[in-house]
């Protein structure tokens, strides 16, 4: 049961104009691409069935080729994102429908909890492209796409979720999301779409017919915008598929009626303004003076006019669309009324009474609908993946409140490691502000060690001991740290130590920005120092790239190996176009084989969703390394081991603020896995003993009371145990 449609549905009542598209089409191959471009539309969101396939198919339909691969070289693959309610959606938990379809058109699909037109599947799709409008050369602009399906109900309604969201974002732009209805089937459907298609096109020709615009309410009274120069004037030039045989066949009775109707009547016009009559105002002539009507000359089978462009035409076999809203020069009629009720609201109760069962056979009932709300197990997408590739550059202020709350949403659900150390942080903000003396030892992850030690007049030294350290030195470490502690770092470290950074009081900046600068960089020396070996591999894949000539082999630099662990490494390998990190963790117990397992895997197939689509290319590999480090690797296969490796494209470390974040998450990974897998046990055991403690109590709850009974004797006294 598609309950989000049946709300807007209900919705239409208030506000009518949710239904109503933006731009009418008989097929996709009439919409003029490139002035939807030129038109400042950078993205479009499709409809599967009987839009680009046919129902419950995976494959395009080939009449639909040619605009297909045109509007894929106008808008680019990326930009073009399905969303059906059939594949990616709650009918398809596994998600093969949806691999199927991604892979054969060539285009993502979102998959989704919350079917169209649903408040959560909208906000899936305005964060999927608010992220990739972000990294655009147009993020200036304000977000504008199209949505095209052919219901109004769950496409059209879409569309204005849509905006209303992006609304919050842009308050003074206007037609941010606009709907594309087409009117041409591909395939035939069950019989509740067919009679549930009647009832809107029913109900579409009335809103269009009064002059309800898009997303407007019932007193809203204006010509819908015109879109004419988005259609074309002539068909596209390809050999028009023929009719069903059914329909070639019937041909001969269809003409046969209509000569009845035309010499009966007077003209079809008069069957359609006595069939309307009932639900408007509009005069109807008498039969005396339909009789003296004359007869309109025959129009040319490509110049009925479509309803919002004066552009666009139809092919003879092509299915007519509603009439074109009222303009200026012809104003709207006025709606009638029964009982005080506008009469088109009464059609539209009807059309609810008929979907609602209509709904409730084809879903679950009703009752067992409530039963899951109340036990938590409908699901409405509120987690947000995380995606892997680091954040893209500041965005514009107008951008600023959506990332926010992207952020909140992925705070609020996720435990992301910090790459700084919070000690080093507090010790040194506490000690800036008031000096004194402090000593202090503590570790890291992998291993790390630090000693902080200061007397009360100073200075302060903070010393650092890593495992890889001769690797790092050979990786350029020392220049850039140099670089950027400069006079902070002593040219002698301290004994046991690979660096030390001093600190004099008197020369620490004062309290500000520049201070808060100072403690974040010391806050942050293991992972400065563990960056060297990635910026000497980015910079190789920048040089690989300019030198790289087509035709040739191509070229790889020096493989970077990091043994920062005992039994644990991590290899870094740049080419011409991408750079390769493999790193490698040990399993010490059978429970965390599992578990890292299970997590390595979601790893590499999350990357299949649309809204992290950008991020880094993720592989596992169990027991063997990869070919590109095999050699390198000191232990043989071994099942306590697994292997995960991260391929980097040069957009997630071109700009300066993305190659901080990524060279950061790759760190921590390792951390961030094991870390996760030790709390997942720990709330596997907390539940366990929760759930034993809870049937020692219904075991004790069952156990029978043995009350003693009294013996007596024949004379009526009773026996007592000394």
């Amino acid at each position: 049961m598609n309950t989000p449609g049946l709300v807007a549905v209900a919705q239409a009542f208030v506000r009518p104009g949710v239904l109503v598209p933006h731009l009418q089409v008989a097929s996709l191959r009439q919409i003029d691409w490139r002035q939807v471009h030129a038109a400042g539309v950078r993205y479009i969101v499709y409809d599967k069935d009987n839009c680009l396939t046919r129902p419950h198919q995976d494959t395009l339909v080939p009449a639909l080729e040619a605009t297909w691969d045109e509007c894929k070289a106008v808008f680019g693959e990326e930009n073009l994102l399905i969303v059906s309610n059939s594949a990616g959606s709650s009918q398809d938990p596994t998600g093969l429908a949806a691999e199927q379809v991604s892979s054969k058109l060539g285009v993502p699909i979102l998959c989704h909890a919350v079917k169209k037109p649903g408040r959560a599947c909208a906000q899936q799709v305005v964060d999927y492209l608010a992220s990739q409008h972000l990294r655009s050369a147009d993020a200036e602009q304000p977000l504008r796409l199209l949505v095209v399906g052919d219901r109004i109900t769950t496409d059209m309604a879409f569309s204005y979720r849509i905006a209303s969201l992006l609304r919050r974002t842009y308050p003074h732009e206007r037609d941010l999301c606009m709907g594309v209805l087409t009117h041409e089937l591909w395939g035939r459907e069950k019989l509740s779409t067919r009679v549930m298609r009647m009832l809107e096109n029913t109900v579409l020709r009335q809103l269009v017919r009064v002059g309800i615009p898009p997303g407007g309410t019932w007193s809203a009274r204006a010509p819908a915008p015109a879109y004419g120069a988005w259609v074309r004037s002539a068909p596209p030039a390809h050999a028009e598929p023929l009719p069903p045989r059914k329909a070639r066949m019937l041909a001969p009775l269809v003409d046969a009626w209509r000569v009845v109707v035309r010499e009966t009547f007077g003209s079809v016009q008069r069957v359609r303004e006595l069939t309307w009559s009932v639900f408007t105002n509009a005069p109807t002539r008498t039969w005396r003076s339909t009789w003296r009507t004359p007869k309109r000359p025959p129009r040319a089978p490509w110049t009925r006019s479509m309803s919002t462009s004066a552009c666009a035409r139809r092919a003879p076999h092509e299915k007519p669309v509603p009439r074109r809203a009222p303009t200026a020069e012809a104003p709207p009629r006025a709606a009638s009324t029964w009982l005080g009720v506008p009469r088109i609201r009464w059609l539209m109760a009807l059309v609810t009474l008929i979907l609602l069962p209509l709904g409730f056979m084809g879903g679950m009932k009703l009752s067992e609908l409530v039963e899951r709300w109340r036990i938590g197990d409908l699901s409405h997408e509120g987690e947000v993946r995380v995606d892997a590739a680091p954040p893209a550059p500041a965005p514009e202020p107008e951008m600023e409140e959506t990332q926010l709350q992207l952020r909140k949403k992925i705070a609020s659900t996720m435990i992301l490691l910090g790459a700084e150390n919070t000690i080093i942080r507090d010790v040194l903000t506490s000690k800036f502000a008031s000096p004194g003396a402090v000593d202090q030892m503590f570790t890291d992850f992998d291993g790390v060690a630090y000693h902080l030690e200061s007397t009360k007049e100073g200075p302060l030294t903070l010393s650092m001991d890593i495992r890889c350290w001769p690797e790092l030195v050979q990786y350029g470490v020392q220049d850039n740290l140099r670089a950027l502690y400069g006079t902070w770092m002593r040219a002698e470290p301290e004994a046991d130590f690979r660096i030390t950074l001093q600190f004099d009081y008197a020369s620490v900046p004062p309290a500000g920005p520049e201070r808060d600068a100072l403690i974040q960089a010391a806050a942050l020396l293991k992972r400065h120092a563990m960056a060297a070996p990635f910026e000497r591999a980015f910079a190789q894949q920048a040089e690989l790239e300019r030198t790289f000539e087509p035709g040739t082999a191509p070229p790889t630099g020096d493989l970077l190996p990091l043994h920062y662990r005992a039994d644990e490494a991590m290899f870094v390998l740049p080419a011409h176009d991408r750079v390769t990190v493999v790193i490698s963790t040990r399993f010490e117990e059978e429970t965390d084989r599992i578990f890292g397992k299970v997590f390595l895997q979601e790893f590499v197939d999350a990357r299949r969703q649309p809204s992290i689509q950008n991020a880094p290319q993720v592989l596992y590999s169990n027991r063997e390394p990869p070919l590109e480090v095999r050699h390198l690797v000191s232990r043989g296969a071994t099942d306590d081991t697994g292997y995960v490796t991260f391929v980097l494209f040069p957009r997630h470390f071109s700009h300066p603020d993305v190659r901080f974040s990524t060279i950061s998450h790759i760190q921590l990974f390792r951390d961030y896995l094991h870390y996760h897998i030790k709390c997942s046990k720990a709330y596997m055991h907390s539940r366990m003993r929760s759930r034993v403690s809870e049937f020692l109590k219904v075991l004790n709850r069952a156990k029978p009371e043995h009350a003693e009974k009294e013996r007596k004797t024949a004379s009526g006294r009773t026996f007592r145990r000394a």
